[in-house]
């Protein structure tokens, strides 16, 4: 059994995914591999703009039934659908999706900027304290006796 959440109907770019879905996981009426019965359930939702898989199990004691969770489970984010099959004109994007390899690029930017602000204020430092040096430096009165 495929259960969607009614969010899937709400935008065409989730339509899209549901009839994707269930071309994926339904089998076919009448298949010599089908099962006689039903004991597993595949529930779809969207929650904050990705798509939620959870796989159940339908228990069934003393006449009465219930869910179990047996996994897997796992998160979906939508970056992109294509018109062809893996290319082609893109018929949605994700305003949203960041790329995992520009987070890490922008990480990397903001460590090298900070070693650079650490670097500018370490010569900063020295340059004040050779200037407090030289200006505390007295002149030797012994200095020009030998000349």
């Amino acid at each position: 059994i495929l259960s969607f959440d009614g969010s899937f109907d709400d935008k065409p770019h989730y339509r899209m995914i549901k009839e994707l879905f269930e071309q994926m996981f339904t089998v076919p009426p009448m298949h010599k591999k089908s099962k006689p019965f039903v004991d597993h359930i595949f529930l779809f939702s969207i929650i904050e703009d990705k798509i939620w898989f959870r796989n159940y199990q339908i228990l069934e004691t003393e006449g009465e039934y219930s869910l179990s969770e047996v996994g897997p489970r796992f998160v979906m984010e939508l970056v992109r659908i294509f018109d062809g099959s893996f290319g082609g004109p893109t018929i949605y994007e994700n305003p949203r999706y960041v790329n995992p390899n520009k987070m890490r690029s922008m990480v990397k930017q903001q460590q090298a900027s900070k070693s650079r602000q650490r670097q500018q204020g370490t010569a900063i430092r020295k340059n004040k304290l050779a200037a407090r040096q030289a200006k505390s430096m007295r002149k030797d009165p012994l200095e020009d006796v030998f000349n």
